[in-house]
């Protein structure tokens, strides 16, 4: 039902969220059943699918939280204009304390657009990702996979995913207070970067 029509804020980015209730339920996480279900889990320490489920969403969730925040960047990233080439498409995303861990362009390899390259992260870099950024599911799920190896693994993306995933790294490097936090989240942007910078999917 539409309450109300407003006029547009100039500057303002829509479609926009003023409000909400709670946490929505994780992708893949089985419906409503299967969402009651995993709060069930892993609110109750004896429950013999806690622990499983818990590493699943990454070890933690808290059903009653809600960020307007976290909701408009993920809008903004849906509906934001089409993208524009890698090399400034990039570069727009940080500001100057990022900006400088950019290399100078280089010859890019041409791929589909749908095809995916590939990005190592080792557990830091994971937890940075799931933890402290607003990085929705679409772009996390596949990183919640517990492995047992003390490895890097390897996770495919497409250019769209990696552009995306470096806009909400560069968000977080942007806004953090630790100095240590700060150094990973460049270091990380700057591997994303990089790798966005190696590879193009337009057209000639």
């Amino acid at each position: 039902m539409v309450e109300k029509c407003l006029t547009p804020e100039p500057g303002r980015a829509y479609p926009a969220c003023l409000a909400g209730e709670r946490h929505g339920p994780p992708e893949d996480c089985g419906g409503i059943t299967g969402f009651y279900n995993l709060l069930e889990a892993i609110s109750d320490p004896e429950h013999e699918e806690h622990q499983d489920l818990l590493d699943w969403v990454g070890g933690s969730f808290a059903p009653e939280s809600f960020s307007v925040d976290a909701v408009n960047q993920r809008l903004q990233g849906k509906f934001r204009p089409v993208r524009k080439p890698a090399a400034k498409r990039v570069a727009l995303k940080p500001k100057s304390a990022l900006a400088r861990n950019l290399r100078p362009p280089q010859e890019r390899k041409r791929i589909r657009p749908d095809e995916k390259i590939a990005l190592r992260l080792n557990d830091r870099e994971r937890e940075l990702i799931l933890q402290h950024t607003f990085a929705g599911d679409e772009l996390t799920a596949r990183l919640r996979i517990v492995r047992q190896s003390e490895e890097p693994a390897t996770y495919a993306f497409n250019l769209d995913d990696l552009d995306e995933l470096a806009g909400y790294v560069a968000a977080e490097a942007n806004h953090a207070k630790d100095k240590k936090m700060l150094k990973q989240l460049q270091a990380l942007y700057d591997r994303i970067a990089t790798l966005l910078e190696s590879y193009t999917d337009e057209p000639d």
